[in-house]
């Protein structure tokens, strides 16, 4: 029995691998394209100097792509998923170092993962500077991976198709008239083609553009590697020596400030080692490390080593441009900051959930010293076109800070002006307002209380639906929240209000999902938990928030029946259809499209008259139709602010105002979003 299951695991981790490399591993194995063209300088003439590169270049790549990601940093995933931000949510996880609103009725349904209770771990769960520092870490990392997904792509391939620009260039211009006619230079796009069409072929998504680049990266790695074992054995042998630590050593004691940028070239041999643990949720750790290791790893070693030889025995080249230096160097600031952050996120991790301080310790100053120097290095190349690097990040950081700062004051001003549970039950009954038929999903952001627009919604129009339901969205530390823990289903106020509350959980990679889907989960779960509340002793004690139960827990799954719209059935109870009616661009309603039948069970001692009443009425409402109400927020800055905080508001109201609003978020039709305005001056 445990054979063929083997053997399918073991073909889906080779399929991985395969794909692996035209996904992971593009961007680090076009290094030997530009590496040694940027870090060695004219300065070294000598082949001591030429072997302590190949030095560094060597043990950079064992160390940091192989060592540090491979070994180690891979071991630490978020259930599958690696990154600046799925290390972060662990530590938000694990030590409770989020700064994102969280109010959870109960912190044993927030899906926390206490890890090693700690000293190191509750100092830093006290110290309000340690979470900023955290959070500003994780968006700074955030901010140079996008960087480096707009700068990279487009300077690698520029980079890499400048020697075919040239030939190309020399190809068209034979004849001295036409180079007399055109000019001495003329840029010819074909790197620009080779940029659009990989932009273009990105909707497809990663595993055929895998399948599509995996060839073309495997030939082109056993050519590099096979060129580098011919250009050792036909130009220098010795060069083997070159793996020496004691040629970096020698070639440390004789570097000046002149050369010393030469670093942040040898760093671009590691350009793309964080792809290795941020695209781990597209495959498996088994996968990505069989690539690395058994083609990616040797054939660069390979290929590196033949061009040092070659380099030893040909020392006259063609002199590095700035156009060129810059095009290869301003990627490597991104880079290094972003593995500086990696390694400092790995070492939190280690000390505060694996209670390991001395080898958290041990790490960051080994590997932390290490991408300091090459940070030294990166630095100097500032002139040379790194500051594009700074650029990019700041006005990234500026748009991140501000939605930070707009969602925090947002989110305090609700939780300052919501109404208690007690101003809905002075109402009386009936609400003291016209129950009309249906259901009203009033979505809102805090999950006690009732929203501040809703009591304003009810003031001024004292009409609302038969059931009304409170729906709250959370964002959670986590890749994905399991179907069954998604929902947290309570009553608000007595049962004779028919007022509920359902605190919908999603993790940072849950897409959203259909509304179709959305209602018929928060009906099917509510019907569970009126069937479950009946008679319960907890539940039949009121309280202001009531009773709050996760979907997971509520068993059985008999209150509702859930057919098919276009099934047969007999029953003497009334069906619910649940109709969703999508309107045209020009507002004229499409077809009704049934999808979703809801019944009552037959009639059983299991299930009192007082539930079923409340059921079939539930139903009644599901039938008359669904209406969303939502906030529509304006936001002002306050008088006497100052030019810093006029700026950081004036930018969250401006992506406010341009990003798409949670009801096209949510997919919900135009005739059932209702939206109340409501100011916030902050």
């Amino acid at each position: 029995m445990g054979g063929p299951v083997k053997t399918d695991t073991w073909k889906r981790t080779l399929l991985l691998a395969f794909q692996s490399l035209g996904v992971v591993f593009g961007h680090l194995s076009i290094g030997p394209l530009y590496v040694f063209h940027t870090a060695a300088p004219d300065e070294i003439k000598s082949k001591e100097m030429l072997y302590g590169l190949m030095s560094f270049v060597f043990w950079t790549m064992t160390l940091i792509p192989f060592v540090k990601y491979i070994c180690i940093v891979l071991r630490v995933d978020d259930n599958g998923e690696g990154g600046t931000f799925a290390l972060y949510s662990l530590l938000c996880r694990h030590a409770r170092v989020g700064l994102l609103p969280n109010d959870q009725i109960e912190d044993d349904l927030c899906l926390y993962e206490d890890g090693v209770d700690s000293k190191a771990k509750n100092t830093v769960e006290r110290s309000q500077k340690s979470r900023y520092m955290m959070w500003f870490m994780a968006m700074l990392g955030s901010c140079t991976v996008i960087t480096s997904g707009v700068l990279v792509p487009t300077i690698s391939v520029l980079s890499a198709s400048s020697s075919l620009d040239r030939s190309l260039e020399e190809l068209f211009f034979k004849s001295q008239r036409k180079r007399e006619k055109f000019g001495e230079r003329t840029e010819i796009p074909f790197a620009y083609a080779i940029i659009i069409a990989l932009f273009v072929l990105q909707h497809f998504g990663t595993h055929k553009i895998g399948f599509l680049f995996a060839p073309i990266i495997i030939v082109w790695l056993l050519f590099i590697g096979g060129l580098g074992v011919y250009n050792i054995l036909h130009w220098d042998q010795d060069v083997f020596w070159a793996l020496s630590p004691l040629y970096m050593y020698k070639f440390i004691n004789n570097l000046n400030i002149m050369n010393w940028r030469s670093l942040g070239g040898v760093l671009l041999c590691t350009a793309g080692s964080e792809a290795i643990f941020a695209d781990l949720g597209h495959f498996s750790k088994r996968s990505i490390k069989i690539a690395f290791s058994l083609l990616v790893y040797p054939s660069l070693i390979l290929c590196y080593l033949g061009q040092t030889a070659y380099i030893s025995k040909n020392w006259k080249r063609e002199g590095i441009d700035d156009v060129t230096h810059l095009r290869t160097s301003v990627p490597g600031l991104a880079i290094i900051i972003g593995m500086l952050i990696t390694t400092c996120f790995m070492s939190l991790i280690v000390a505060l959930y694996w209670n390991k301080v001395l080898l958290a310790a041990c790490f960051l100053l080994f590997f932390g010293s290490i991408e300091a120097i090459y940070f030294l290095g990166c630095i100097l190349n500032m002139k040379r076109g790194a500051w594009i690097v700074i650029v990019f990040v700041e006005v990234l950081l500026i748009i991140i800070l501000s939605w930070h700062y707009g969602v925090m004051k947002k989110y305090q001003l609700d939780m300052e002006n919501k109404v208690s549970i007690d101003w809905l039950i002075g109402l009386g009954p009936n609400l003291g307002v016209s129950r009309v038929p249906g259901i009203g999903f009033i979505c809102t952001d805090i999950t006690k209380g009732i929203p501040a627009f809703f009591s304003h919604f009810v003031t001024n129009l004292p009409a609302f639906h038969q059931v009304i339901v409170f729906v709250s969205f959370k964002s959670m530390p986590i890749p994905q929240v399991t179907p069954s823990m998604q929902l947290l289903i309570g009553r608000m106020g007595p049962k004779e209000y028919r007022v509920y509350r359902c605190i919908v959980r999603y993790g940072y990679r849950d897409g959203i999902r259909d509304i179709n889907e959305f209602e018929d989960q928060i009906v099917h779960g509510i019907g569970e938990f009126i069937s479950q509340d009946d008679g319960n002793s907890e539940a039949s004690c009121w309280s202001p928030e009531g009773r709050v139960v996760v979907s997971g827990n509520l068993h059985g799954g008999n209150a509702l029946i859930t057919v098919p719209a276009n099934d047969s059935f007999t029953t003497c109870e009334r069906p619910v259809d649940v109709e969703v009616q999508k309107l045209q661009n020009d507002e004229q309603p499409s077809k009704i499209r049934k999808r979703v039948r809801f019944l009552l069970p037959p009639e059983s001692p299991e299930m009192s008259l007082a539930v079923r009443e409340e059921l079939q009425e539930l139903l009644d409402a599901r039938e008359h139709g669904t209406t969303y109400i939502l906030g529509k927020s304006q936001f002002f800055a306050q008088r006497g602010s100052n030019f810093l905080r006029r700026i950081i508001i004036g930018v969250y109201i401006f992506l406010v105002k341009n990003c798409r609003e949670p009801s096209m978020l949510l997919n919900i039709p135009h005739a059932a979003h209702v939206e109340v305005g409501i100011s916030y001056t902050i």
